[in-house]
């Protein structure tokens, strides 16, 4: 009866996701991320230090949130419930991912690493698979092979193939992979004592908690 129940309320998640709001966070996804490393590469090349460039950007997350939390704004508040073993793992996810993206930018062309990076969903599934239990379905798995396909293609034509790009691009895909699925946790109130945590303050959080880790 419990496994009955649990399938249910899956079903019922799901009948809740807006496949529209769902299509335009993706695709925002994409396109401010694509911006990001435009900008990323700009910073990098009059600056080539990406760590100190990634630290610095890992800053500008705390102090556009602590604000937040200290006023109160918008019904923010610094979640306090995670479990700390959880909060370190993905906060070490987190810092490192971001260490290892600007790492790859400042490598390679940013056209390479928006490349490789587009094999994260790839590495989501995997990791969803290995720590949640939680395989896909035929259609979600069928999806993957372009992305897959894609990925090597662009590579083995990359004029400007860089070896030390490609291995911290992926690096950055297994470690955000990672970051997405025990974030989940943190907005699970299961993990959280029965106190609900938003996305965005789990975010913040860890952005918060790898600054201070990396720095």
């Amino acid at each position: 009866q419990a496994q009955t129940q649990t399938r249910q309320d899956k079903m019922a998640e799901k009948k809740k996701v807006s496949m529209v709001m769902l299509l335009f966070y993706l695709v925002m996804w994409y396109v401010l991320n694509v911006q990001y490393n435009l900008y990323n590469k700009k910073i990098l090349n009059a600056f080539p230090f990406p760590a100190s460039a990634s630290l610095v950007q890992l800053g500008a997350g705390v102090f556009y949130v602590l604000p937040q939390w200290i006023l109160g704004l918008g019904g923010r508040k610094l979640p306090s419930t995670i479990p700390i073993s959880l909060l370190l793992t993905v906060a070490i996810c987190h810092g490192a991912g971001h260490f290892a993206t600007v790492i790859s930018l400042g490598a390679g062309s940013v056209a390479f690493a928006n490349v490789v990076k587009a094999a994260e969903p790839l590495f989501s599934v995997l990791m969803g698979i290995i720590f949640a239990g939680s395989f896909p379905s035929t259609g979600e798995g069928v999806s993957l092979l372009p992305i897959i396909a894609g990925v090597m293609i662009a590579s083995m034509a990359e004029p400007e193939f860089s070896q030390i790009a490609f291995v911290f691009a992926m690096l950055s895909n297994v470690l955000f992979a990672a970051r997405g699925t025990f974030a989940k946790k943190m907005t699970n109130e299961k993990e959280t004592g029965g106190v609900k945590v938003s996305g965005a303050d789990a975010f913040a959080v860890s952005t918060f908690c790898s600054f201070l880790i990396m720095a």
